[in-house]
């Protein structure tokens, strides 16, 4: 189809607004997108500063792990070794897989160490071996029913493996044998919320336990946790998620504000809330 010069200059213009005003409209929302993070992020960072070297628990002694460990048939030795193995963190995370050999070639000798099993089951949950968590678990659970740390470790491995549902029933096991493990709590809202279920249903939820266990710095955090994921949740509406921002600023201070010397909630607390946190991945998702 021909058209006249007149015609092409008109359309090429039109086309050209249509492209500037889009841009616009993309960097606004940009712009917009990368402040209400940078608040999020800088909220997070004045309530909860993060644990400097000195809080940090001590090294394992790792410069004398037992020789005699590496007779593989001397189980004492062999646990010894292990376990400091386990301890010492290389750059290429290596020590997680050596120390799952070792483990695994241990419970050959002791396969009812609760203890190896334990740690196992820790080192599992740091490279995403869903399948063999939730065997060991299952393994645990039998002779041991109310065990959080196989209860925990069911309950992620059916996370991992999108068993949302079950998941659930086996985090609400491990909440009611375990109420104040923090990483327990956080583990059952980021089912909660792999289920879509309503940052309102889970803010009651914070909110009851919170009533439950006053002054108790683990669900006053928890309140601030799922007010950091409703507000990444509610981004798209300016007032609804300044305002869980606000609280969620409001409980972190009140949960830090507390003489807290266990090591393990203050680093759950940096995991579970920090801007990498399983809750706030979901919610940027939601």
């Amino acid at each position: 189809m021909n058209m006249r010069p007149k015609t092409k200059r008109r359309l090429l213009v039109l086309i050209l607004g249509v492209l500037v005003l889009g841009g616009s409209a993309t960097a606004i929302v940009v712009i917009k997108d990368r402040s209400f993070s940078r608040s999020l992020q800088q909220a997070r960072k004045e309530a909860w500063p993060p644990t400097t070297k000195a809080t940090m628990p001590p090294p394992s002694s790792f410069w004398q792990i037992p020789q005699p460990a590496r007779n593989k048939t001397d189980a004492e030795a062999l646990f010894a070794y292990a376990k400091s193995r386990s301890r010492v963190e290389l750059p290429d995370q290596s020590q997680i897989w050596e120390s799952i050999n070792l483990f695994t070639t241990y419970r050959q000798l002791k396969p009812d160490d609760l203890e190896a099993q334990h740690i196992l089951l820790r080192l599992y949950a740091q490279v995403n071996y869903f399948t063999e968590a939730l065997e060991l678990a299952q393994r645990v659970l039998e002779k041991h029913p109310n065990d959080a740390e196989a209860l925990r470790g069911h309950a992620w491995a059916l996370l991992g493996k999108q068993q949302f549902d079950e998941a659930l029933l086996v985090a609400q096991r491990l909440n009611d044998a375990a109420p104040t493990d923090l990483q327990g709590q956080i583990l059952t809202y980021t089912i909660l919320a792999s289920l879509k279920r309503s940052p309102q249903e889970m803010l009651q939820r914070a909110s009851t336990m919170r009533e439950a266990h006053p002054d108790q710095p683990q669900f006053e955090l928890l309140e601030a946790h799922v007010r950091l994921y409703a507000a990444d949740v509610e981004r798209n509406s300016p007032e609804k998620a300044r305002a869980h921002l606000d609280e969620a600023r409001q409980w972190l201070r009140k949960a830090a504000a507390h003489p807290v010397t266990d090591v393990d909630f203050r680093q759950g607390a940096e995991r579970g809330t920090g801007q990498g946190g399983p809750l706030q991945r979901i919610g940027r998702r939601a």
